[in-house]
């Protein structure tokens, strides 16, 4: 099954299209709530839609394709995929479709596009011309980010941290990235502010953080539960597979998987700030780069294509209780 992927023939797209369908087909059937904090950008955004479940529905699949292309893109051209592999896009569409409240419309199928777009800003940042504007535009992405969910503003410590491990000493950059964070508020405020409703955007911002733990995990169903282990140990095992390879990898590629690494346990940090389930979708790209560099490491792969098949069994399973329950 891996190495099925590690080609990008048209039969790969169509294969991928056809698992991400059939992951999908229950929520079109079956209308769900959104989950997430209600910010800004996303009560335009579905007041645009008309509030039309099966409009929102839609978009949200469509994002979840067009991410899957572009981490795609992200791991071939670091250099942990091979230049015509489609293995990015397979697992993100399997980590990305993997619990039931993944397969909605919700604020983080925003985030994690916009994160995505904020992730190649740091990638690349050793190759720019222009480091000025990747730090703006990075921190620019965050902070339309954090009008979906407000947490990911914690972000722009993460691309501090990006800073760091590139060696890049200018606190111009550092700086300029915390404007460009600022900046989307600043036109929210102002939105806010010009329709006398200033006192609605500081009550959205007044509970940023909700501490409770591991309380949030305990709101899920047991069969969500069961395949978030699952995923939980297949990327623990690939996360230590993957660094214990990284010696061999040149300096870009090995700063690039440590930036992975944070963004993982920064995600991880937020999930537990924000005390919303749902912020369980942060997880979804750091950990499918981990999965590919993990997976394009291995010398047999028997047993994880086993684990993969069943992996994508129990997601099929949990994604068609919806209808059980339904009928």
């Amino acid at each position: 099954m891996i190495r099925y992927f590690q080609s990008g023939y048209l039969s790969r797209y169509i294969v991928i299209f056809i698992l991400a369908v059939v992951f999908w087909t229950p929520s079109f059937i079956v209308q769900t709530n959104s989950g997430g904090i209600s910010l800004p950008f996303y009560q335009l955004l579905s007041w645009i839609a008309g509030n039309n479940y099966y409009i929102l529905i839609s978009v949200a699949f469509s994002i979840v394709l067009f991410s899957s292309l572009i981490i795609n893109y992200l791991c071939t051209e670091i250099g942990i995929s091979a230049k015509i592999s489609m293995l990015g896009s397979f697992l993100f569409i399997i980590v990305a479709s993997a619990l039931t409240f993944y397969t909605e419309m919700s604020p983080f199928i925003w985030v994690n596009l916009l994160l995505l777009l904020m992730l190649r800003q740091l990638y690349f940042f050793p190759a720019s011309n222009n480091h000025i504007a990747d730090s703006f535009n990075a921190g620019f992405l965050v902070g339309v980010a954090s009008l979906f969910f407000a947490q990911a503003i914690l972000f722009v410590f993460l691309i501090w941290m990006a800073f760091f491990i590139h060696r890049s000493g200018s606190w111009r950059n550092y700086l300029v990235a915390l404007i460009g964070a600022i900046m989307p508020h600043i036109f929210a405020l102002t939105w806010y502010f010009w329709n006398d409703r200033t006192d609605e955007f500081i009550n959205l911002w007044s509970n940023l953080f909700d501490y409770s733990g591991l309380s949030a995990f305990l709101q899920m169903n047991t069969m969500d539960s069961i395949v978030l282990i699952f995923l939980a140990v297949l990327v623990i095992f690939s996360m230590f597979h993957s660094f214990s390879k990284i010696r061999k990898k040149s300096i870009n590629v090995r700063r690039n998987l440590q930036i992975t690494l944070y963004f993982l346990l920064f995600s991880i940090l937020i999930v537990f700030l924000s005390g919303n389930v749902s912020s369980i979708q942060l997880f979804i790209v750091p950990s499918s780069i981990i999965l590919v560099h993990s997976f394009n490491e291995l010398k047999r792969g028997r047993l994880v294509n086993i684990l993969l098949t069943v992996f994508i069994g129990l997601i099929i399973v949990n994604q068609f209780l919806k209808l059980i329950v339904l009928f």
